[in-house]
């Protein structure tokens, strides 16, 4: 952790809110190229501590010598580093006056300024990795799967559904409940598996989540179709179910189902094309920084490219996707012992 210095997504530059780790215990940020924001150059941050066994810094910086910074005191800072201290993997920002906490793995993107730099200059620990790779971009935006997540409880699901069936609470309204969860547990494990465990925060973002939603509900479709669930109950269950997790918005809705068609399978096709059409999507999408029709020809991906991103979502990505065919699994088994 001595001399450190950790530079903030999109600019990546030193006095841009960056963390400056002295040592263990010593710190401060620099605000330098942001003092016409009415920030100071640099403050250090104060009652600091640091957990080595789990890697996690805690400190303060305090504003009550300035009089307060637009009514706040005191700003608190758990920061969880990966085990190589490349990258700021989880944690928070919290002030004293109860605003909403920013989060290290969602609002924040920090990495450790050697490391991107490195990166940009086409260097990696895998000596076979081609030349032209690019390197796996952080995407500030993520909110939309605390958004399901939040949306998406048993009473809120509950009480949308029984609305669509005019007050029913029967069958209809279990098998929607079951899908929505379903999903959610797949975003969730996805979250588990590969970002986390994987430590791949570049790929926590709504980019990423609406990629995968649209690659879930895609995949229990053609379970369910594969294991001969009549067509137009499938298209009902996943309609329905689309409404309940974007909470009947219409416009995330058409994009979802849209982007559902993505990974549609033709007949001469298995499921390990919409795996694989997935991680070239996943990736894709990073690169380009928005949901888009089609990667590989817009980019020009090439073979090398796609088979690093594979080796590093690997293996937590394998362990995610059997997660997520038990699930589906357990869904479609299910909607088969109901009578319709």
């Amino acid at each position: 952790m001595r001399n450190k210095i950790f530079v903030q997504a999109p600019r990546y530059e030193i006095g841009y809110a960056s963390y400056h780790f002295e040592s263990e215990n010593s710190a401060f940020i620099n605000w330098e190229k942001l003092s016409n924001h009415g920030l100071p150059k640099r403050k250090k941050f104060i009652n600091t501590s640091f957990d080595e066994k789990n890697r996690i810094f805690t400190g303060s910086i305090d504003w009550s010598e300035e009089g307060g910074l637009n009514g706040e005191n005191i700003w608190l800072y758990l920061i969880v580093f990966n085990e190589e201290y490349t990258k700021i993997i989880r944690g928070f920002v919290v002030n004293d006056q109860g605003g909403q906490p920013f989060s290290f793995s969602s609002d924040l993107k920090y990495i450790e300024l050697n490391t991107y730099i490195n990166n940009q200059a086409g260097e990696d620990e895998d000596e076979d990795e081609d030349e032209d790779a690019r390197s796996l971009v952080f995407i500030n935006k993520d909110g939309i799967y605390e958004y399901i997540q939040k949306i998406n409880t048993i009473d809120n699901v509950g009480n949308f559904v029984s609305s669509l069936f005019g007050g029913s609470n029967g069958h209809h309204t279990e098998t929607v409940k079951n899908f929505q969860s379903y999903v959610c547990k797949t975003l969730k494990n996805f979250r588990n598996e590969v970002i986390e465990k994987q430590q791949i925060p570049e790929l926590s973002n709504d980019v990423a989540t609406l990629e995968l939603c649209a690659a879930a509900i895609q995949y229990c479709r053609e379970e369910m179709m594969n294991r001969g669930v009549n067509r137009q109950i499938v298209e009902r269950i996943v309609n329905e179910s689309i409404r309940v997790l974007f909470n009947k918005d219409v416009s995330a809705i058409k994009l979802i189902s849209q982007l559902a068609e993505k990974y549609e399978l033709d007949d001469d096709e298995s499921a390990e094309e919409l795996i694989m059409n997935m991680i070239v999507r996943l990736y894709g999408s990073n690169i380009k920084g928005r949901v888009r029709n089609e990667y590989i020809k817009e980019l020009s991906l090439t073979e090398t490219e796609i088979k690093n991103f594979i080796g590093k979502i690997t293996p937590g990505f394998d362990v995610f996707l059997k997660k997520m065919s038990r699930e589906s699994e357990y869904f479609v088994d299910q909607v088969l012992n109901t009578r319709w």
